[in-house]
């Protein structure tokens, strides 16, 4: 895989994942609101030498592209073709949280949230899967689509019910796209990390306007909760992008790839929760609903 399209990579995992790439030989069109601010995070990452202009020069594409445009989008894709003739791997990354209960966030703050989140991953979806089946045709390889989700699009966290919801919806895309493109050779996969050691949550976090006193039990326990967790969240993610690297280059990666030990206990957690539910109303909810000559 020798050229990858990444979206929000000037900082947290987005930043991390273009680095190693460059250091790796890779080709990167890496994307940002701000152009010169994620040249610039690059260049610091990589040290400003000799050797790194160089692999910047080549290997490097900084587009500034609004994901919410497919306009744009288009642009970013046809720019990257023009100057490294093909794409292998798309990691769409960008995204940020909207704290807050449901009921206090407002219907405006909702729907930015799921703009970002969910329906700019559309945009570049949609703009990107004729490139990818032309790279599969062509190149004969198997393209990758990385849509990097969360823990909490799998199992809901209250106080950041917003960002939950967005991740869930991103999910079901990330589904559907996987049963819908393996007949072109296209793979998808869903990445779900649980809490990791960048700046997420300091940069990317949302309070909603209206805050309501009923919540506020809810509010301290979130708050005191990210206290906590801030500065010593378990994820290391140098390591967390090394093994995205290594899962790109397998011809058949996961449909789904549950990221850091806190994501496996609670996706395990939910698991042992489903099942019981299923349980519980087995014999009256599954096979006694039928009709009498059901075949499915």
């Amino acid at each position: 895989m020798n050229t990858w399209f990444i979206t929000g990579a000037s900082s947290g995992f987005g930043l991390e994942l273009t680095r190693l790439l460059l250091e790796g030989g890779y080709q990167v069109a890496a994307t940002s609101r701000n152009k010169d601010r994620l040249t610039q995070e690059v260049t610091k990452t990589l040290g400003n030498n000799t050797k790194s202009k160089e692999i910047l020069d080549k290997k490097f594409l900084a587009l500034a592209v609004d994901l919410q445009s497919p306009v744009s989008v288009e642009k970013a894709f046809k720019d990257t073709v023009s100057k490294f003739k093909s794409i292998e791997v798309l990691v769409n990354n960008a995204g940020y949280a909207q704290n807050g209960a449901f009921e206090e966030v407002s219907d405006k703050e909702m729907r930015a949230n799921l703009e970002v989140n969910l329906f700019a991953v559309m945009n570049v979806c949609r703009v990107a899967i004729p490139y990818l089946r032309e790279t599969a045709k062509r190149l004969k390889v198997v393209p990758k689509i990385f849509n990097i989700s969360s823990i909490a699009g799998f199992a809901g966290l209250s106080g950041i019910g917003a960002y939950s919801i967005s991740k869930f919806a991103l999910d079901g895309l990330t589904e559907t796209l996987g049963f819908e493109l393996r007949a072109f050779g296209i793979k998808v996969c869903s990445v779900r990390p649980g809490f990791f050691r960048t700046n997420f949550m300091n940069a990317s976090t949302l309070l909603p306007e209206k805050q309501l006193d009923i919540y506020e039990d809810l509010h301290q326990a979130f708050n005191a909760f990210m206290e906590n967790v801030k500065g010593n969240e378990p994820g290391d993610p140098v390591k967390a992008m090394q093994l995205l690297i290594k899962v790109a280059q397998e011809n058949s990666p996961p449909l789904y790839l549950f990221l850091g030990s806190d994501s496996y206990d609670t996706a395990s957690k939910k698991l042992n929760q489903i099942q019981k539910c299923l349980d519980r109303y087995k014999s009256e909810a599954a096979e006694a609903l039928n009709f009498p000559d059901s075949k499915l």
